[in-house]
């Protein structure tokens, strides 16, 4: 339940999709947002004939920045307004240990320099994945190349970890010869994967990933 009556309108902040985190600093909260500077637009997901039927023709929209907004909820204010990274992202992971704490890392599709898509700020056409430092803004990058997009990632800690990146991640990249799920080391992601699966199937885009561990599918 919320520790203050909610105060309608006293947050402003660009267009959001998706929440990298958030956690209580004091009495105050800290919100981590991909947001947009404008308008997000899916038309570019749309097949072309289907486009071309409707009269929506393609176009680049303004690309994700992750940014942080600390809150005073019982003022109604925000404090702070800072950009976490240059790093374009969005649909992000972070640990599950961290979620809703304060945390060093998250993870994000972003665009690869190869990348030629129709829109650069759709991240469902982005083609590679980025580790981001949200304290100093850094970022490791690994790239999937130029005939592939990449799913977002998800997070797997590795047992008894000793550290919030100790673990694994996991992404589908998605290519015209079939699909991977590529799995990486998360503290060294710029070294590529340490494992590949070749699922021998062709998957649509992927917009959601998650690891459920010892689940049997029936």
């Amino acid at each position: 339940a919320p520790r203050h009556p909610p105060q309608h309108d006293a947050v402003h902040c660009p267009h959001q999709y998706f929440v990298v985190n958030a956690f209580d600093q004091g009495s105050n909260v800290c919100v981590d947002l991909a947001t947009y500077d404008g308008r997000i637009g899916f038309e570019a997901a749309a097949p072309k004939p289907l486009r071309d039927r409707i009269g929506y023709p393609p176009a680049h929209g303004p690309v994700p920045t992750l940014m942080r907004y600390v809150i005073d909820p019982a003022a109604g204010a925000v404090l702070e307004t800072r950009k976490l990274t240059d790093v374009a992202g969005d649909a992000p992971e972070v640990a599950d240990a961290v979620m809703g704490h304060a945390y060093r890392y998250a993870y994000v599709p972003t665009a690869a320099a190869s990348d030629d898509i129709p829109d650069r700020g759709a991240f469902f056409y982005f083609g590679a994945i980025a580790k981001i430092d949200v304290e100093t803004g850094n970022a490791q990058r690994w790239s999937a190349g130029a005939d592939a997009i990449v799913s977002p990632c998800t997070f797997v800690a590795r047992p008894n970890s000793v550290s919030e990146d100790d673990g694994w991640l996991l992404t589908y990249v998605l290519r015209e010869s079939g699909t991977q799920v590529a799995i990486f080391d998360a503290r060294l992601l710029e070294t590529g994967p340490v494992a590949t699966l070749e699922l021998g199937v062709h998957l649509p885009g992927v917009s959601h990933v998650r690891w459920a561990p010892a689940l049997k599918l029936d």
